[in-house]
């Protein structure tokens, strides 16, 4: 499954690809041989690739794409098995976090790495983009720790800490597609229907059964208006699926 939105305006020239574990290596291949070659470096203000894959291959290529154009954001997300990194844009700074995936996701979203107190760092440590505000970022850290409240984080070992990020990042990315006709509406109900899930597990969690259902339903037809406005939303619909299977 990949998501694959460009957009151009002032701020961004942005391109993030939402990948799962099958099909990451082929398509983080394809991505570097192709998409970013066929953009003027000077235009490529910022890129986002959200992915997990276990082999070292594809961590060496992602280290080359970020040398190669040195204003790439990335955040990588490994397998229990290697080091989760997360690579800054301009200089390709590498911070060790910790080898627990969602720790790491975490870590990203809301300013706090393992062993620190949550130091007060702004949004655009995330998001340079002026366009993306506090509320944003918070609504993702939301997205978050819905994940946090129905799994222990520091043994968290499953399939989740790919789609959690996704989940998060997608928050925070719509709201800075400003200039794409026909992308940004059904993208943004896509992203609230997802919300409105990580909700819903929340409820779920402590037991407030009715509040889920009906979050369940509100997510239900935001995602239907989603498909109407745009069709390519389908292919991220296996990340619904999977919340739906432990909500219903």
């Amino acid at each position: 499954m990949a998501l694959l939105l460009e957009a151009s305006s002032r701020w961004t020239e942005l391109l993030p690809i939402l990948l799962t574990k099958n099909g990451f290596s082929s398509l983080w291949k394809q991505f570097v041989a192709l998409e970013l070659k066929a953009l003027p470096e000077e235009r490529l203000i910022e890129a986002v690739v959200v992915g997990y894959h276990p082999g070292t291959q594809v961590a060496n290529a992602a280290v080359v794409g970020v040398r190669r154009f040195n204003n790439l954001v990335l955040m990588r997300v490994f397998s229990d098995t290697d080091t989760a990194a997360i690579l800054l844009r301009n200089r390709a700074v590498t911070i060790n976090l910790t080898d627990d995936p969602f720790v790491l996701a975490a870590a990203a979203l809301r300013g706090w790495s393992k062993g620190l107190e949550e130091p007060e760092l702004p949004p655009e440590f995330f998001c340079p983009a002026k366009a993306v505000a506090a509320p944003c970022l918070r609504k993702a850290c939301a997205v978050v720790e819905a994940r946090v409240l129905w799994t222990d984080a520091h043994t968290y070992r499953d399939r989740w800490g790919t789609t959690s990020v996704i989940h998060a990042w997608l928050e925070m990315l719509s709201s800075r597609v400003s200039s794409v006709v026909g992308v940004q509406r059904g993208l943004g109900f896509f992203v609230e229907a997802l919300y409105a899930l990580s909700k819903a597990k929340v409820a779920r969690y402590h037991q407030q059964h009715e509040e889920a259902s009906r979050l369940v339903g509100r997510a239900r037809g935001l995602i239907r208006r989603a498909l109407q406005l745009d069709a390519r939303i389908s292919l991220a619909l296996p990340i619904v699926f999977e919340f739906l299977e432990e909500l219903l």
